[in-house]
């Protein structure tokens, strides 16, 4: 992702005064007192709440909400980006392939599964 656009918008709001206290606070408390680091630690803090703004914002475009865990590691878009690149007729020809190659596999290990079948009957009603 190019992030240039997020550290002009931060050099322009620090140009104009306009600092987040909070952030700034933590920044000089982290930078123990220095305030050029204090500037940095700044700049890197700001830059990465606007790219998780700017990622919130298009989540929500696409109709993508955080993982049910409160997480947003970027799964559920990248999942639903690709989804929007695939045309439904070839997701649709994707879906019964996996389909018909599910039903052959289970066709062609019937046997074994078969017998795993016996086994775990054995195994639950005690007859080791």
């Amino acid at each position: 992702m190019d992030d240039e656009h997020l550290y002009e918008l931060v050099s322009e709001e620090m140009a104009e005064g306009d600092i987040k206290q909070g952030m700034w606070t933590k920044a000089f408390a982290n930078s123990m007192g220095d305030e050029n680091k204090a500037k940095a630690i700044y700049i890197r803090m700001r830059v990465e709440q606007l790219a998780r703004e700017e990622a919130r914002r298009e989540h929500a475009a696409l109709g993508v909400d955080d993982d049910a865990d409160g997480n947003d590691d970027g799964a559920l878009y990248a999942v639903k980006r690709l989804q929007d690149r695939i045309p439904p007729e070839l997701m649709s020809a994707i879906q019964i392939g996996v389909f018909v190659i599910g039903m052959i596999a289970l066709w062609y290990f019937r046997n074994d599964m078969a017998n795993i079948g016996r086994r775990l009957r054995q195994m639950l009603s005690g007859g080791g």
